[in-house]
């Protein structure tokens, strides 16, 4: 028998059938020939496959792996942690090495070293130091008790445990997903999949909505904005890349079929009740968001001083203004998209042709940041935080109420525009 065998450029060798001897190939590359004998199925190209999997598989857990291990070589060497400048100094160089071991290795597999892929790499070792440091603030161990004493204090809040676990845990699963769909040898990259491009589209409105609020709110103004560190400045490839990222899945994330003027079947009567209902619940989140702003904003409006005892978070006690800037942003970003998708509904409705959010790509970036949002919101509402390892816990169902209703709305209007 006679195996064909073509190195790829985006990855590790994939042999796919060519003909009735068994014969298999790859894509466009430099070719070779393989003679072998007493083969008469595919157990070969089938455990191959496996074994490619089960590497990519390994490279993955290995950057989550040695993050938590170089969180713990640096509890055994505190002269490179003990000041804030330190702290950066340290940081800022294991990041190099991180990024350039990464890259070489990614070449070293024969994995695409697209900006997509090696960000994604990059982040699920971050991701696994977040999560460090926020088992060190739940008591869990003590990784990473450094960086909340000299490198970022304003983490040293509910908020931090918050923005840190979700990050070591969603994001984190998120980012896992994505590398693993986006290094395998079946899909040059993720982009060019609608259905998987929706991971990428929550995680980059998670992320995207995270990070306002952590610098503005919780490093530049409130009461760490005196401690700011240089290691702060680590966060600025999150405030650009995911935006890149965004745009590209954006552009090349759906078919034509379903682009801004394609047409839509004729509407009835339960489309038409579909369309009413998705602009009552679009309405109801911008009376919400608008409502939020009162509150947190101090306003004298009866709604206002009501609503804060239904989120108490808005009292915003723990001396950020994270939750100020949340909700602004939220106001000035999230609103906007909501009026326009209630015209969408009403194009769809009465010209049976899609609009500008033909696709569904917002309401997927939307649902990410509506997610990490209630999710900052119910667990700082929920855990007042006074040290590592001291949080006393309460339950509160006003605001667990408001945030699944917030989040389950989203997962309606994602569901609703993402028309195949």
């Amino acid at each position: 028998m006679v195996v064909t065998r073509r190195r790829g450029a985006n990855g590790p060798s994939q042999y796919d059938r060519v003909d009735d001897k068994s014969a298999y190939s790859l894509s466009p590359g430099k070719t070779s020939t393989i003679t072998t004998n007493n083969i008469s199925d595919g157990s070969d190209d089938e455990s191959l496959l496996s074994d490619n999997k089960s590497t990519l598989i390994l490279f993955i857990i290995s950057l989550s792996s040695s993050a938590l291990l170089v969180l713990q070589v640096l509890v055994y060497l505190p002269s490179l942690t003990s000041t804030g400048n330190k702290v950066a100094f340290t940081a800022i160089s294991i990041m190099c090495v991180v990024v350039y071991t990464i890259y070489r290795t990614m070449i070293r597999l024969g994995y695409e070293t697209s900006l997509l892929n090696v960000f994604l790499c990059v982040c699920c070792f971050t991701a696994a130091v977040d999560l460090g440091i926020a088992g060190y603030l739940l008591n869990i161990w003590k990784l990473g008790s450094f960086y909340i004493l000299v490198g970022e204090p304003y983490f040293n809040t509910a908020y931090g445990i918050g923005v840190l676990g979700y990050d070591g845990v969603v994001h984190l699963i998120l980012q896992s997903i994505m590398c693993y769909r986006s290094l395998q040898d079946d899909y040059i990259n993720i982009r060019q999949l609608n259905k998987r491009s929706r991971y990428g589209l929550v995680w980059g409105g998670s992320i995207i909505n995270s990070m306002l609020p952590l610098l503005i709110g919780g490093a530049a103004t409130g009461i760490f904005s005196s401690s700011v560190e240089m290691s702060t400045a680590m966060n600025a490839p999150y405030v650009l890349i995911p935006v890149i990222i965004v745009h590209t899945l954006f552009n090349e994330s759906s078919s034509s079929r379903i682009r801004q003027g394609s047409k839509l079947r004729k509407s009835d009567v339960l489309s038409n009740l579909h369309y009413i209902m998705l602009s009552l619940t679009h309405l109801c989140l911008v009376i919400l968001l608008v409502v939020r702003t009162m509150s947190v904003l101090k306003s004298d409006a009866t709604i206002a001083k009501y609503w804060l005892t239904v989120e108490p978070v808005l009292e915003q006690d723990d001396g950020t203004n994270v939750i100020l800037i949340d909700t602004i942003q939220a106001l000035f970003w999230i609103g906007p998209y909501h009026l326009y998708s209630i015209f969408e509904c009403y194009i769809r409705a009465t010209k049976q042709h899609r609009g500008c959010l033909a696709n569904g790509n917002w309401s997927s970036l939307i649902m990410g940041a509506y997610i990490q949002s209630s999710f900052i919101r119910v667990f700082m509402t929920c855990a007042k935080y006074a040290s590592p390892g001291i949080i006393d816990y309460s339950f509160h169902l006003a605001t667990l109420v408001v945030n699944l209703f917030v989040v389950s709305v989203a997962l309606f209007h994602s569901w609703s525009m993402h028309d195949e």
